[in-house]
């Protein structure tokens, strides 16, 4: 934007914005291929609409003022849009790009389909089959305890490198496969996502950019939401098919080790997963997750006795919600606490032994191979904990900064 305040002669061009339906007063107001989305009360959406208009600035306070009673505070809320990226020329002249305004980077797989060629895999036959899965899985799970995956499941092979190339091939396979579930099912309602690689926590995670999913209307993003899931769910219920029929060891087993790691990981919340989108969607909350972030703080620092931390910016709903979301919170550390000790660490135990039998009893060429694994284990084991040590330092170090 301009240093100098505009004239009230100028005018704005916006880029496409899409303005969702009235809710609690708000509007969601943002561009589907940025999938930046932002909530506006009347007001700010009046002013959005009569901008996209091309009207001059002068006349935009006019109408203002005759629809609401008030002058509008222009210069603050254009500085708002574009530091959004919704301004795409001031009197002509293209502004800049903010980072905002930038489309979300990562691989735009199917954006050239045409969603009428994938509308199927979400038509009601579809969406009931996909409802079924969860269902059979759900009474499977329930009611044949002894198919439930096993850490020896993740045993394949003799080898343990070989073991541990299968294993990780067959994660990353599925990891992959989750995610085109989300960019096909995203794509099959109109919308176009962007696949990436990025980290959760300590560890290297893919992960797809679904922000224009927001340009749907609610009740039309769970199934994009869900779908990697839901995919996830139907691989699990085939291979534990093929085990109740007497035909799932070997790779089917290890398939529903690794599916179920994946599945629990989900619930893990407080990592931003998929289930972490279908309660925010559910909740009509935009930025859940910083918000319990800030209040987590706040509370931490009242305990200490430190200074508070300012909650102002914090809609009075967001705060309530947040109370009503650490439950959901709470639940997710408990998810991804149970996940690592009931599966990961085992299978890392597991393979382990196996190795270390080998170190002690194999001939020197499986004994090199299980030295090989062991240290690349520890070194993987010791980069988590590096990292980790590095973010709590950093994390202190900027504590002691703001404090």
């Amino acid at each position: 934007m301009p240093r100098t305040p505009l004239s009230g002669s100028a005018r704005l061009a916006l880029y496409p914005l899409h303005i969702g339906a009235p809710e609690d007063g708000l509007c969601e107001v943002g561009r589907a291929e940025t999938g930046v989305f932002i909530a506006l009360p009347i007001e700010g959406v009046a002013l959005v609409e009569w901008l996209g208009q091309g009207m001059p600035l002068a006349e935009v306070g006019v109408c203002f003022e005759d629809a609401f009673g008030i002058a509008p505070e222009l210069d603050e809320f254009l500085e708002g849009l574009w530091e959004c990226g919704f301004i795409k020329s001031i009197n002509g002249t293209p502004t800049a790009t903010t980072a905002a305004g930038q489309p979300a980077r990562g691989w735009r797989l199917f954006a050239s389909l045409p969603a009428e060629r994938l509308g199927w895999l979400l038509s009601r036959p579809c969406l009931i089959a996909y409802r079924a899965i969860w269902v059979a899985l759900a009474v499977v799970l329930i009611t044949r305890p002894g198919l439930w995956p096993h850490a020896r499941d993740t045993l394949v092979v003799s080898g343990v490198i070989l073991n541990a190339v299968i294993v990780a091939l067959l994660a990353w396979t599925m990891v992959f496969l989750h995610e085109l579930a989300h960019l096909l099912a995203a794509r099959a309602r109109g919308a176009i996502g962007a696949l990436s690689l990025s980290r959760r926590m300590y560890f290297l995670v893919a992960q797809t950019d679904m922000s224009g999913v927001r340009a749907l209307p609610r009740a039309e993003r769970y199934a994009p939401y869900l779908a990697g899931m839901t995919l996830e769910a139907g691989v699990l219920l085939g291979c534990l098919g093929l085990r109740w029929a007497g035909a799932g060891g070997g790779l089917p087993a290890l398939l529903a080790y690794i599916v179920t790691i994946q599945l629990l990981f989900q619930c893990a919340i407080f990592l931003r997963t998929d289930l972490y989108f279908v309660l925010t969607n559910r909740l009509r909350a935009g930025s859940l997750a910083a918000d319990t972030t800030q209040v987590l703080r706040a509370y931490g620092r009242r305990v200490r006795g430190a200074p508070a931390i300012d909650l102002s910016h914090i809609p009075q709903r967001e705060r309530r919600l947040v109370h009503w979301y650490l439950p959901f919170y709470a639940a997710g550390i408990a998810a991804a606490v149970v996940d690592l000790a009931l599966f990961v660490v085992p299978a890392v135990v597991t393979m382990c032994r196996r190795a270390l039998h080998e170190l002690t009893t194999a001939g020197p060429l499986r004994q090199a191979e299980a030295a090989a694994f062991l240290a690349i284990v520890t070194f993987n084991l010791g980069s988590v904990a590096v990292i980790a040590l590095w973010q709590h330092l950093g994390g202190r170090r900027r504590a002691r900064t703001t404090a």
